[in-house]
Formats: C-alpha cells, sequence, structure tokens
C-alpha cells in the first residue's frame, strides 16, 4: 500500500530531470514544496501578464522562467510533503503544465491550438487515471511509463525548444498521438491485467445500502 508522501510523488508525474534535480537538490534547499513550486511559477507569470509582445515573438526571458520552474520545482520533488498542504503541489504542477503550453501556442499565429487541446487532453487522461488508480488499485502507472511520457518537466522545456526552431505545431502533433497510444494503452492493459481488488466501496463514494435499495 503506498504511503501519503509516495500518493504526492505519483501525482506529481516528474520526468528524469524533475527526478534528478529531486535526489540532489532536495536536501539542500530546506524549503517547502508548496512555496517552491509557487516561487517557480512567479516569474512566468510576471511575463505572461506584462507581456505586450505581438504573435510570434518570444518574450524576453521566457526560457528562463520555464527553466526557473522546473529548477524550483524539481527541487520541491525530493522535499517531503508538509501534511496539511502538500496536496497543493500536484494541482500547481497541471496548472505550469498546461499554462505554458497554452501559452506557447498563443505565441504563435495561433494555428497550433487543435493540436494543443489534443495534446491537453492525452494529459488529463493520464492525470485523471493516475488519480483513479490510485484510488481504487491502490497502484500508480510504472515508473517506465512516467520516463517514457517525459514528465511534466520534460514537455514544458521540449515545447518551449519547439516554439525557438519553430516546430511547435509538429512536435504538438507527434506528442499528442504518441503519448495518447502510450498512456491509453498502458491503461487500458492495466485496468484489464489481474491486480489488486479495488478499494472498497465507501471510499470510491458508493454506498452499499443505496446499492441494494435501487436493486429492489
Amino acid at each position: 500500500m503506498i504511503g501519503p508522501a509516495d500518493v504526492v510523488a505519483d501525482y506529481r508525474d516528474d520526468g528524469p530531470v524533475a527526478i534528478l534535480l529531486g535526489r540532489t537538490g532536495g536536501d539542500r534547499v530546506r524549503v517547502d514544496p508548496v512555496l517552491l513550486t509557487v516561487a517557480g511559477l512567479l516569474p512566468l507569470v510576471a511575463i505572461v501578464v506584462g507581456s505586450d509582445q505581438a504573435p510570434g515573438t518570444i518574450p524576453p526571458g521566457l526560457g528562463l522562467a520555464i527553466g526557473w520552474l522546473v529548477l524550483c520545482a524539481g527541487v520541491a520533488a525530493g522535499r517531503p510533503a508538509s501534511t496539511r498542504l502538500g496536496w497543493l503541489v500536484p494541482p500547481l504542477l497541471r496548472l505550469a503544465e498546461y499554462a505554458v503550453l497554452l501559452v506557447l501556442v498563443l505565441l504563435t499565429d495561433g494555428q497550433p491550438l487543435p493540436v494543443c487541446f489534443a495534446l491537453l487532453s492525452v494529459l488529463s487522461f493520464h492525470h485523471y487515471d493516475t488519480v483513479y488508480r490510485i484510488r481504487a488499485r491502490r497502484a500508480a502507472p510504472p515508473m517506465w511509463v512516467r520516463l517514457a511520457g517525459g514528465g511534466w518537466d520534460v514537455r514544458v522545456l521540449a515545447a518551449y525548444v519547439l516554439l525557438v526552431i519553430g516546430g511547435l505545431a509538429v512536435g504538438m502533433g507527434a506528442a499528442a498521438v504518441l503519448l495518447g497510444v502510450l498512456y491509453v494503452g498502458e491503461s487500458v492493459a492495466s485496468w484489464l491485467a489481474p491486480g489488486p481488488a479495488l478499494a472498497a466501496s465507501a471510499e470510491l463514494g458508493i454506498d452499499d445500502g443505496a446499492e441494494e435499495g435501487a436493486d429492489e
């Protein structure tokens, strides 16, 4: 059975960069992971809100802001989750990743928007699947799936590089297809394979008495 700290780590969906940063810097930076993650987001928010760049122009410092986000949130992966606020880190990372992808698309002429939404749909499926696998089967997707998918850290860095070299639309389209095959295929195989019994009906919000009444 996985503990609370393990659950937060699984929900984070870290890739190899964040995992490495967490292992090397987590013990050195003694700051709460929530504060670290928020600190990583602030420069990015400031650039996005304060930028009046025309489409096709990358705001100065955007790459550094994304790198700072990965650095801070990656180091936070190596910090123990606080008992009351640790749950905030995964949704903050979801917000950061989805927002970065949308912002990068909006910096172009907007044509990659459909493939961006396709990619966001795939990522949302993966994160939703992770939540319910942990709740229902007491297990998250295996590490190889997280590494093969890049994690939130590699995906935002790769998206920025694609924007710089002018391949954002093609890259997002390819990512949507490849990650869709990876996440959906592995998820279906996992749910069909023998494994731990489903969680108790009470934990899934199902009332046995209500079920019996419905049957009658």
